[in-house]
């Protein structure tokens, strides 16, 4: 498979975009599935219990005080800059489905969403936007003058690959639970302000 030339893609942020690319990015995100995807793109009932689904996750960030302070916090879109269509996602977030407080891991936050669109993965996409990800922290820590603590968790091995080159590491912690993935790999990574 031929590799995705990345000169193409422009980084917009969701908070920022125009309305038509939001519009574009809510469709993707809304219409994904669990078994093509990666993510239940809408809200879903198990039981008695409702599970927020990845458009409802990035809506309720994207709103909190955190997205709109600071800049740290950030959902990344990328899209083809001749076609427009939008190819790949992620957030930084100061939580993902409550995985920080409940684990208590403390730390500044974790990376979230990191979705690449189906038919046009394996092409080095999602290497590329983990690298925008990962420089965005890297950013404000060495601007912060302070270390910074982010988590992850997948249970995908490509991705993991990806993260392992970024330096993350396995967490001691192991695998975790959540109601929206099951049980997957926790990964963390201190951004030293030394590291480029």
């Amino acid at each position: 498979m031929q590799t995705y030339n990345t000169d193409e893609l422009e980084q917009l942020t969701y908070l920022a975009c125009d309305a038509t690319t939001r519009e574009q990015f809510e469709a993707w995100i809304g219409g994904m599935t669990m078994e093509r995807d990666g993510e239940h793109g809408q809200d879903r009932t198990e039981g008695v219990e409702t599970i927020p689904g990845y458009l409802s996750w990035i809506r309720d960030h994207n709103k909190s005080a955190a997205f709109v302070a600071g800049g740290l916090f950030q959902t990344f879109i990328w899209r083809n800059k001749l076609t427009n269509e939008i190819v790949a996602t992620g957030t930084i977030a100061p939580d993902d489905r409550g995985v920080k407080e409940q684990y208590e891991l403390g730390g500044d936050g974790l990376w979230g969403g990191v979705n690449v669109r189906f038919d046009l993965r394996g092409r080095g996409i999602g290497k590329f936007a983990c690298a925008a990800i990962d420089e965005q922290i890297r950013s404000f820590a060495v601007a912060d003058g302070q270390t910074k603590l982010f988590h992850l968790f997948t249970g995908n091995p490509v991705a993991e690959h990806i993260y392992q080159s970024l330096g993350f590491y396995r967490n001691p912690l192991g695998e975790i639970h959540t109601a929206a993935f099951g049980d997957e790999r926790l990964w963390s990574k201190d951004y030293e302000l030394s590291a480029a």
